[in-house]
């Protein structure tokens, strides 16, 4: 969890440095001029083709850059506060992730019935999610209720079989 925030917060980092320095780079004037380019030829004489090519940059250029992404930098880049994170709902757990929370609470305080419960209500709403299945099949192994457990794996395997 506290991964994928370091990732979203670098994440966010690179988009706002990108943004900047394309914006100040549209606004170095880099003019296109014509030059020509000499082909070798494939018979005779070579070949003399006008060609646009952009003006490389100078130092001084670079300089305007820098200063110029600084300035957008100090008007436009801020890090955001929690509540605005929550705001944009980046730090939402993902409905898996707080199944498996809701499951992992249950199972630790001793109520398994109610951990296959939500396992089964998961299970009717995503039948695919062989996770969620195996996690029920092994569940319900552990509570002694050993049709069901096999019922599930079955599924389990069944879906590896057509996933194949």
């Amino acid at each position: 969890m506290i991964r994928d925030r370091y990732a979203m917060l670098f994440s966010l980092g690179i988009v706002v440095l990108t943004t900047g320095a394309a914006y100040a780079y549209s606004h170095l004037g880099a003019t296109p001029t014509r030059t020509t380019l000499v082909l070798p030829p494939s018979s005779g004489e070579p070949v003399k083709v006008d060609v646009d090519r952009a003006i490389v940059p100078s130092l001084e250029d670079y300089r305007r850059f820098a200063a110029e992404d600084a300035a957008w930098r100090r008007k436009n880049a801020r890090l955001l506060t929690a509540d605005e994170y929550r705001a944009r709902g980046d730090w939402r757990t993902p409905e898996r992730q707080a199944l498996d929370d809701r499951v992992f609470a249950l199972t630790r305080r001793g109520e398994n019935a109610k951990a296959i419960a939500e396992l089964e209500r998961w299970v009717a709403r995503y039948p695919r999610d062989t996770d969620a299945l195996l996690d029920l099949a092994r569940l319900t192994n552990q509570v002694g209720r050993n049709d069901e457990s096999i019922r599930w794996y079955r599924e389990v395997l069944a879906l590896k079989e057509r996933a194949r």
